[in-house]
Parts: C-alpha cells; sequence; structure tokens
C-alpha cells in the first residue's frame, strides 16, 4: 500500500466524559457515556445540552432527552422509539433477503446493484425505483449512482453536494472513477438550481 493508493481518509472523534474521579485515567478507561445538562431560564425555552455519547447508543441517547424535555414541552409524548422499525426496515427480515426480494421486483437489476441498494436504502429505495422497468427508466449513470437515485437523496434527504451523496451518504465514492464524480458534480449543482 502506498500513499498514492489511498482515495479517502476519515477520522472519527469521539468526546469522553471525564469526570473528577477519572482524572488520572487513561483516556480507555474514561466511560464512553455522555451527560445532559439542562438549563432553564424563566421565561425561555429549556436548553438541552448533550456532551459525550456514541453511535451504538443513540436511540437510548434520544430517549433520555425526551423523558428530560417532557416536562417543559407538555404536548410531547412520551418516547416510543426503542423498538420501531427505523424507515426502509419495514418487513424486512435482513438486507441479504431482501436484495434477492429487489431483484424479484426489478429483474433489470444484479445482484450486486440489489445488494448495495437493499444495505444503503431498505425499503426506502422503492420510493425512486417506482415504475422502473429497466435501467434506462433510472436516468443517467454516475458510476453506480443512478439519477433517480441521486435527485431521491437531494429532495428527500437533504443531500446538498456531490460530496454529500457519494462519501457521506453511499459511500461510493471509493470506487467512483474521476470523470463520474466531476459529471454528478454538475448535475447536482445544476439540478440543485432548478
Amino acid at each position: 500500500m502506498t500513499r498514492e493508493a489511498i482515495v479517502w481518509t476519515f477520522s472519527g472523534v469521539r468526546p469522553l466524559m471525564q469526570g473528577e474521579h477519572e482524572a488520572s485515567k487513561s483516556a480507555t478507561k474514561i466511560t464512553r457515556d455522555y451527560q445532559l445538562e439542562l438549563d432553564l431560564q424563566a421565561n425561555q425555552a429549556p436548553l438541552l445540552s448533550v456532551f459525550g455519547g456514541k453511535l451504538t447508543t443513540y436511540r437510548k441517547l434520544a430517549e433520555t432527552v425526551i423523558n428530560k424535555l417532557q416536562p417543559y414541552l407538555p404536548p410531547m409524548a412520551e418516547a416510543w422509539t426503542a423498538s420501531a422499525i427505523l424507515p426502509g426496515g419495514e418487513g424486512v427480515s435482513s438486507p441479504h433477503a431482501y436484495a434477492q426480494e429487489l431483484t424479484k421486483h426489478y429483474p433489470f437489476l444484479d445482484q450486486q446493484q440489489a445488494r448495495r441498494l437493499a444495505f444503503t436504502y431498505g425499503r426506502q429505495c422503492e420510493i425512486w425505483l417506482a415504475g422502473a422497468a429497466s435501467l434506462t427508466d433510472l436516468g443517467l449513470r454516475y458510476g453506480d449512482l443512478f439519477e433517480r437515485e441521486v435527485k431521491y437523496l437531494i429532495d428527500e434527504e437533504w443531500a446538498q453536494s456531490c460530496e454529500d451523496i457519494i462519501w457521506r451518504r453511499t459511500k461510493v465514492g471509493i470506487s467512483l472513477s474521476e470523470t463520474d464524480t466531476q459529471s454528478l458534480e454538475r448535475f447536482v449543482k445544476t439540478y440543485r438550481k432548478g
């Protein structure tokens, strides 16, 4: 592996909560939990600050936040997301099984395409696949991405740029050619203006 072979890098930063009793501990021993601080001032909406946390416990954190704010925002319902299915996961036993289902409903998709869609979107991909009878119906191609898919990401998932689409949302930037990336950048700019 050479530096020239590297296509993309990223760094994840996780804040760690270090209390007074942990001041002498190494970073590997510090809690990865979160801390909530509620600031209440007369005649103002409550301000809740979240410190720490980790991606794998985001639902637990979200429910704790809702429960903490609920007394100050009476119309708010109690937390309900602990067992809720995420968008796209409805009726999906596994991404592998759903990829097989996609190839039956959309026989023009090959296994690799169906697998990417199943893992990336779950059933949400049916929104932009609806009515398609061929790959041509999905519009222009940008590497693995379809024009309809890109429009969906901009319209429904608030993608703001080519970078949003290929690195943050779909991760196809790793295999996307420079030519396809430039074409996609032009399309995104034009589509967002229109």
